[in-house]
Parts: structure tokens; C-alpha cells; sequence
């Protein structure tokens, strides 16, 4: 290699180490071992300290340490206020779902002024619930989780005044309460089982991140407490409303209470129903034709009558000769006198039948349109509604249809199904006020579709299954009618049910009402063990056929025997409380005023402080 290029080999190979050979360190003092431990295990330390974070906060550990309202001895923490926001929202929409079951639609929920219909499967924040503009054009906006809130803030704010007011007076939560509350939370438990969730996984979905059962359990409670003292004050109210005050009220209010008349009517119909038989139809509609012109004649002759005796009287005369009619058509043998007797004894239950007191305009029926159209006729006054009707006032309805049309010339009949109806209706009195007898009544169902042939109670639970077993034993198959006559042999059998008399010195079972109630809680198949105020009309027919029994004393129980109606039987009770419809109304209306302003006062005499700020942490 010559000098010249060994030269530049040198250059090249030192510029090469110049870039690639490595640098000298600088002797500098290292880092002591310890010390990037500590870092690691500082980093290590706010890593867990994070994951920690994010799980407390999943589970609303640090919502449950804010408190969202308070009294001065009871607050609500932020996830029991998400249970409460939660529920509202869930109660109305579970109300709607039902009805759009019931009738076949999806029913929507709608908004406000200005506002949309409620949309299940969007946030509520996102959705506008109302949206007004006053005059300047300012506009004012809610949306749907702001109506849920306020709702739910409404009930909070009752509830711990309630809650204040049962500490003053030293309620507190009982035995019965706790097993209430926690019959409520087992069912959740066993639910979220059931579908694979753990209790609080389950809990949280239903009531917002966070929310556990230990939530649930407080907010509960407090409601519970809160219910026991507002129905211990309700009751008093309703038994301290004197007679002196539903009087006077009465007399104040008359109009609203004046809603009901008395009136007698009647409905002759004629039918007709076309066969296969052109000489029969033929007959048949000719038969039709009369009965019509026969019925029209009816009600207008007693639409001419000016007073409820001749009414009275003519009607009783044209059901008894239409009674008379139905037989000659009949082979019978009965003597003419006894046929008479028969007549006018069929037309005078007929003539019963047709009166009708103590009537509103709630009472109408299929068919009856035009007369309560007419029965309760109106116009307002001055703000206040009158009616129309005046005591002797008679009406006459017709409805006709025609059993053929008149054929084109050439042409055959053509027959189809007709009715006619002729109604005669006659106002007895003036508007007044409900002066039906009320009464109080309990009963504890066993329903014919849950028990009638079952061969196996390992569906049911607690002290229904017991006594079904024992009937099962003893028959080899259980019934609605045996299970409330084995409960009612039990009751006898243990001195619950003991026998008493009459004034007129019959006999008949009686029971203390709270022994009824306790078993009534455990056995009953209807969501209420005690009714007040059943109005004739209200329940079934049998049910109320004992109820309303002018032999029924109060403490009567129905011993041996179960009332049976539709649904399955009954263990009847008589509360007794027996009061003129219209103090019931009355009654119910002043007790709810005066439990409205008593729960107006004590929510301000304790005061809820609300942190709405919190609302951020739920989340829905």
C-alpha cells in the first residue's frame, strides 16, 4: 500500500472512531440501590393506590361518605338518593309497560309543555321533559332527569321530617318493621341469584354504580319509619273528623257533594234472529214488528205521566200484563186467579228492580248512554256546575233497528239480526248528597286458581304450605274451599273464633280484629286483608251479599263456612264503621286536608338541606 492511501486510511479509520467508539464517562458518584428501589416501590404504591381508587369509587364507597340530604338526626347519602331517583324512574316506566300489555300498544310516556316523550334507551339527561318561554322569550328547560329528581327530592324531604316527627315521639322500628325490610332485601338476594349476579352487582344495575344493599337496607328503613308514623297520623285525622264538621263542610260544598238522584226506568226490548226458514223469518219478524210498536206504546204512555205514583203504578200494570203474554203462549194449568197472583207478583219484583238510588254519573252502564246523558244534564254558573234534572221530570228513549229492508220490486227479502230498545225513565228528586250505608270489611282469599286440585305444595311457602299439607294428608288433594275451612277449623279449634248471640238471640262467630289481621297477613291471596268504606256495587255480588246483611255485628267472622265467589272463598270479617256514603267522602276528603297541612308544617319545621351539586355522581 502506498503512502498516500495508507495516510488516508488512518484519517478514515480514525473519523470511524470518532463516531462509533463509545465515550468515556465522566467519574461521576452512581445512585445507591435503595433509592430506585424506593421509586419502584413508590410507583408500585400509587399504581395500587389508583386501582384502589377506581374500585371503592365503583362501588359508591365515597358517594356513601356525602351526604346528599340531611335533618338534624337523619341524612341520605348520595347512592341512597340514586336508589330513590332510581325507583321513581322504574315505577313509571314498569306503570306504562303494564298498560301497553293491558291494551295491545306500545304506550309512550309523555313530556311536559314543549318536552318529548320519555325514550328508555337514552340517558334522561339527554332528553328535554319540558321547555317553556315566558314573555321576555326567556326559555326554560327540564329535562327528564330533573322531573325524576324532583320527584324523588319530594318523597326524601317527607320522609325525614317524618322521621324527626317518629323520634319526638319515640317511635321506633320494631320486630315486624325489620322483618319487613328484610323480607325485601332476601327477595333482591335471591333474585340476583337466580339470574347469576352477585347481590351488590344486581343492586348496582338496579339502582345506579355504587348503590349496595347495605344502601338500600338505609334508605328503607327510613321510609319505614317514616310510613308508620305518617299512618298512625293519617288515622288520627280520619277519627277526629267530628260529625259538627262534616256537617258544616257539607253545607260549604254542597255542589260537590250533590252528585247523586234517584230515578226509576225501565228497558222493553224486542229481538229478532233470522234462520234458515223464509216462513219462519217471516213469522218471526211479524212478531218483531209488534213487539216494537207494542214496547214504543209503553214509554209513550209513561212518559205522559206528571207524578211517581201514577208512574209507579202504570208501570207495575204494563210488566204485569206482558208477564200475562209470556204465559198465554204457554200451556199451563193454573187457574186465572192464580195466574194473576203470579203476574202481579213477577211485575212487582220487576217494578223493585227498575228503582235505582244513590246513582252518579260513574254508575252508568253499557246501554244506558242516553238516559245518564239526560239524568245528568248540566251547565255551569259561575264557575259552579247544576244540573238540569227537576223531581218529576220523564223521559222516553227509543233505539230501533229493522229486522228487513224493503226489497226492489222482484226482489226477496233479506232478513238480519235486529234489536230494539224503548226506555221510559222517571227523576224522582232533586241532586243530593250519597245516602248509601258504607261499610268496613276484612277477608282473607284463597283463590280457586292457586289451590283447586293441587297434588303437591312444594311451590308454596311458609304457613300457607303448612296448611296445605295437613289438607293434603287428609284428602289427597288440596282445594281453595278446604284450605280456608281447615284455617277456619284452626282458629275455632284454638280459641280464636268463639260464639256469641245475637239481640235476637241467634247465634253467631266472633273473632278480635288483630288476631284477624295477623292471620289475614299470612294466609290472604288479595293484596289488602281490610277494605273501609265498601260501597254497595263495589265488590262481587256474594261478597257483598254478606257484607251488607242486616244481621251482620261487628267482630263477626264466617264461621263455618267460607263465602265463595268467582275468585275462590273468602273468611269474611265485619269491621263494622257503618256510615252514610256521603260522611265517608266527606270524611276521607277533610282527614286528607288536614294530613296534607300537618305534613306542609313539620316538613318546615325541619328543614332538609340538599346538596344538589351531588347529583353528578348518579348516573342515568
Amino acid at each position: 500500500m502506498g503512502k498516500g492511501n495508507r495516510t488516508r486510511n488512518e484519517r478514515a479509520n480514525e473519523t470511524l472512531a470518532t463516531v462509533v467508539a463509545p465515550r468515556q464517562a465522566s467519574k461521576k458518584k452512581g445512585m445507591p440501590t435503595w433509592m430506585g428501589t424506593l421509586i419502584v416501590v413508590a410507583v408500585l404504591a400509587l399504581l395500587v393506590l389508583f386501582v384502589t381508587f377506581v374500585v371503592l369509587n365503583s362501588r359508591g364507597t365515597f358517594q356513601r361518605m356525602r351526604t346528599f340530604a340531611e335533618t338534624e338526626h337523619y341524612e341520605v347519602t348520595v347512592p341512597m338518593m340514586s336508589y330513590m331517583v332510581y325507583t321513581k324512574y322504574q315505577s313509571t316506566v314498569s306503570m306504562y309497560d303494564q298498560y301497553s300489555t293491558q291494551f295491545g300498544a306500545n304506550i309512550q310516556i309523555g313530556g311536559g309543555e314543549g318536552g318529548d316523550a320519555l325514550d328508555k334507551t337514552k340517558s334522561l339527561r339527554e332528553q328535554i321533559y319540558s321547555s317553556t318561554t315566558d314573555e321576555l322569550g326567556n326559555v326554560t328547560q327540564k329535562t327528564w332527569f330533573d322531573y325524576f329528581a324532583e320527584a324523588a327530592e319530594k318523597d326524601v324531604a317527607n320522609y325525614l321530617a317524618c322521621c324527626e316527627e317518629a323520634r319526638l315521639g319515640g317511635m321506633k322500628l320494631e320486630k315486624e318493621d325489620k322483618e319487613f325490610i328484610k323480607e325485601q332485601l332476601d327477595a333482591i338476594e335471591e333474585y340476583a341469584a337466580e339470574n347469576g349476579y352477585s347481590t351488590n352487582g344486581y343492586v348496582s344495575l338496579l339502582y345506579g354504580q355504587g348503590v349496595i344493599l347495605k344502601d338500600v337496607r338505609n334508605m328503607l328503613e327510613l321510609m319505614q319509619l317514616a310510613s308508620k308514623w305518617s299512618e298512625l297520623k293519617a288515622e288520627e285525622f280520619f277519627n277526629g273528623v267530628s260529625n259538627e264538621r262534616m256537617e258544616e263542610y257539607y253545607a260549604a260544598n254542597k255542589s260537590t257533594y250533590d252528585i247523586y238522584c234517584d230515578y226509576i226506568s225501565y228497558t222493553f226490548t224486542a229481538t229478532f234472529e233470522p234462520t234458515e226458514d223464509a216462513t219462519e223469518n217471516a213469522a218471526a219478524a211479524e212478531k218483531y214488528k209488534a213487539e216494537q210498536a207494542r214496547f214504543a206504546g209503553y214509554v209513550e204512555e209513561l212518559s205522559k205521566t206528571t207524578d211517581e205514583t201514577t208512574f209507579r203504578a202504570k208501570l207495575h200494570d204494563i210488566l204485569k200484563q206482558e208477564e200475562k203474554l209470556k204465559r198465554s203462549e204457554e200451556a199451563n194449568t193454573m187457574s186465572e186467579e192464580e195466574l194473576d197472583a203470579l203476574c202481579d207478583q213477577l211485575a212487582t219484583a220487576k217494578l223493585a228492580e227498575a228503582v235505582s238510588v244513590n246513582k252518579s254519573a260513574e254508575d252508568e252502564k253499557d246501554g244506558e248512554e242516553d238516559l245518564y246523558k239526560w239524568l245528568f244534564e248540566s251547565k255551569t254558573e259561575d264557575g259552579v256546575k247544576v244540573y238540569l234534572r227537576k223531581a218529576g221530570d220523564v223521559k222516553k228513549f227509543e233505539d230501533t233497528e229493522k229486522a228487513y229492508e224493503d226489497p226492489k220490486e222482484g226482489e226477496e227479502i233479506e232478513y238480519e239480526e235486529a234489536t230494539s230498545t224503548y226506555i221510559a225513565g222517571f227523576f224522582k228528586n232533586g241532586m243530593h248528597r250519597n245516602e248509601d250505608l258504607v261499610r268496613s270489611v276484612g277477608h282473607i282469599l284463597f283463590k280457586a286458581d292457586t289451590f283447586d286440585g293441587l297434588k303437591t305444595t312444594e311451590k308454596l311457602t311458609g304457613e300457607t304450605k303448612v296448611l296445605a299439607d295437613k289438607v293434603l294428608a287428609r284428602d289427597g288433594v288440596i282445594t281453595a274451599y278446604a284450605m280456608a275451612g281447615e284455617l277456619l277449623d284452626t282458629l275455632k279449634n284454638e280459641g280464636k273464633i268463639t260464639e256469641a248471640t245475637r239481640q235476637d238471640g241467634s247465634k253467631y262467630y266472633k273473632i278480635d280484629k288483630s288476631v284477624f289481621q295477623q292471620y289475614g297477613e299470612l294466609y290472604t291471596e288479595d293484596s289488602n286483608v281490610f277494605y273501609d268504606n265498601v260501597y254497595k256495587g263495589q265488590m262481587v255480588a256474594e261478597f257483598e251479599n254478606w257484607l251488607f246483611d242486616a244481621v251482620r255485628v261487628e267482630d263477626e267472622i264466617t264461621y263455618p263456612e267460607a263465602v265463595e265467589t268467582e275468585y275462590g272463598y273468602h273468611i269474611m270479617y265485619y269491621v263494622g264503621n257503618e256510615i252514610e256514603g256521603w260522611k265517608s267522602d266527606i270524611r276521607i276528603d277533610l282527614s286528607d286536608e288536614d294530613n296534607t297541612k300537618y305534613l306542609e308544617q313539620i316538613q318546615a319545621n325541619h328543614p332538609v338541606t340538599f346538596n344538589k351539586d351531588l347529583y353528578r355522581y348518579i348516573k342515568l
